[in-house]
């Protein structure tokens, strides 16, 4: 004797099938059948998929051995989580996203207080972004209610990355009826999102273009490049729009890069639905090989990696829809089409990358003179010249120290790549002594330079003494006496002049002699030219002067 309940499942499916043979095995039915009119069959297939739904009962059509079979199979009832998980996300995603939007606007816009910056991270950011994923997701949701296909609401992701989400999905929570349903499903999410994103980024680079950024560009040489898909590189176009990308304009970004990842003909992703609607099981090679691009294209970007493995563990296969023989029609071949070349428009092989622009600054500081003489030549100019052979405009902080008085202590300014700045300063010796200058380069970016001068700065002496003081030969013999305590004293000229000592009443090793007190050396010295030669005591720098001029 039949059960009932299987009298009732044969008696609903004559009614809507030709059948000519029913079969019932332990765990599922089978009914064979024919049929004339594909499109008659596709309608009475799915008021039977309807019927039978009611009854937690579960049509799936299949060809064995040349015949048409109607496999109907019990499916347990199922508990689906609350509508406030739902909420609960979205509220957490919105929250992150406003979180993340913070940062974008304040880098644009500059610091606004904690309410601005609030307000300003949600309206540029948070809320396009949200827009644009939610009315993915709800593309899918309607398309899927129009085809009879029980779905969730979209179920967002929060996530503390660069986006503040990993975006959202929805819960297709029973078998997709057929091929046409896969491609309206598959298709209507990316395309009600590409189509938000649209307005959105036009409105992001025209507010771009009104508001320039109010960051200080040189204050990193680090930037997250973003490459544009063709999409937005026609809109940009457009509306052309400051280098930096304006937080609703990333928003907008975000959503043609979502659209591409999507139709990526893989699993059950999106594309994967529509790819599984035209090539039936030879999907799954499909999918192999769009998986083994991501892999290779992780070589430039590792993001694709991550992805790769994901959508591997999710599984590279894609469920027959239960209605698997029938054919799609011209409307769904041309949707399809559209489909693939949406993906090709808003795809980018390396979406995210970092730049670090190369910095190089040439600073040259010369002064006239390293030797400074009280009341003879007590100050010199040095001439300082930087030039930036790095990538990036410099704003540069310059800065001078020693113990001397110095005319200027300190320079900003800023220079191009391959631009040159130049000045000078005034140096002044302020005591005797050996004394370092030190020059300091500072950028934003934290790149330094340091330059060191040793500057000689000296008094004359009142204890030692030139006799002649003042000669106008180039070669001559002088006589140095010292009056004061034993002393080393050591032979220069100033400006560096040629000096040669060729004879002397006491031994000269390296240009020095020791005097001793009450002591004179008479010494014949060669010079080069027009010049002041200094005999310097090493310990005091005080010194006795000898004019020479040739």
């Amino acid at each position: 004797m039949i059960n009932p309940e299987i009298e009732e499942v044969n008696r609903i499916v004559r009614e809507h099938l030709n059948v000519y043979d029913f079969r019932i095995t332990p765990d599922h039915l089978e009914f064979y059948f024919t049929f004339d009119n594909e499109k008659v069959f596709e309608e009475n297939f799915e008021k039977l998929r309807i019927r039978l739904r009611d009854k937690n009962l579960i049509p799936v059509v299949k060809k064995a051995k040349g015949e048409l079979v109607l496999i109907v199979v019990k499916t347990p009832k199922r508990k689906f989580a609350s509508v406030w998980i739902n909420v609960i996300l979205l509220a957490v995603t919105v929250i992150s996203t406003i979180w993340v939007g913070m940062g974008y606007y304040t880098v644009y816009y500059g610091d606004s207080g904690l309410w601005g910056n609030i307000i300003g991270g949600f309206l540029y950011f948070s809320l396009p972004l949200m827009t644009i994923l939610g009315v993915h997701e709800m593309g899918h949701y309607f398309a899927a209610r129009r085809h009879n296909v029980r779905v969730s609401l979209p179920f967002f992701i929060p996530a503390p990355t660069i986006l503040g989400t990993l975006g959202a999905f929805i819960s297709v929570r029973e078998p997709i009826p057929d091929k046409k349903a896969l491609v309206d499903i598959g298709l209507a999410g990316p395309i009600a999102g590409f189509v938000v994103a649209l307005p959105i980024t036009l409105m992001g680079l025209f507010l771009g273009s009104v508001n320039p950024p109010a960051l200080d560009w040189e204050s990193t040489n680090q930037f997250l490049l973003l490459n544009v898909p063709l999409i937005y590189q026609a809109l940009s176009h457009l509306v052309p729009s400051s280098e930096f990308i304006h937080p609703m304009a990333m928003a907008g970004w975000v959503g043609f890069i979502v659209t591409a990842i999507n139709l990526f003909p893989i699993g059950q992703l999106d594309g994967g639905h529509v790819a599984r609607a035209i090539a039936g099981e030879n999907t799954k090679y499909v999918s192999y090989a769009f998986a083994a691009l991501l892999f290779f294209l992780g070589i430039w970007y590792q993001g694709w990696i991550f992805f790769a493995l994901l959508v591997v563990f999710l599984g590279l296969r894609h469920p027959p829809p239960l209605n698997d023989i029938t054919k799609l029609d011209n409307k769904r071949w041309a949707l399809a089409v559209a489909g693939f070349l949406l993906l090709a428009v808003t795809f980018v092989p390396v979406p995210i990358e970092v730049v670090q622009l190369h910095e190089e600054m040439v600073m040259d500081v010369s002064p006239e003179s390293t030797i400074l003489i009280e009341n003879l030549q007590n100050f010199t100019v040095l001439n300082i010249s930087v030039e930036n052979r790095g990538e990036m405009r410099e704003n540069v902080s310059l800065s001078i120290e020693g113990n001397f008085i110095i005319s200027n202590h300190s320079y900003s300014f800023s220079i191009d790549p391959g631009g040159k700045w130049k000045n000078t300063t005034k140096i002044e010796m302020r005591e005797a002594g050996k004394y370092n200058l030190w020059i300091n380069l500072s950028t934003k970016t934290g790149y330094r330079l340091s330059r060191n001068i040793t500057f000689l700065c000296i008094q004359k002496s009142s204890n030692l003494s030139f006799s002649p003081s003042e000669v106008n030969k180039y070669s001559f013999n002088a006589t140095l006496t010292n009056k004061g305590e034993n002393a080393t004293i050591r032979f220069i000229t100033l400006n560096d002049v040629f000096l040669s000592i060729t004879n002397s009443t006491l031994p000269v090793i390296n240009s020095t002699i020791s005097l001793g007190s009450n002591e004179s050396v008479t010494l014949h010295f060669v010079v080069g030219g027009k010049t002041v030669i200094i005999a310097m005591n090493i310990h005091t720098y005080q010194a006795a002067f000898l004019r020479v001029d040739v």
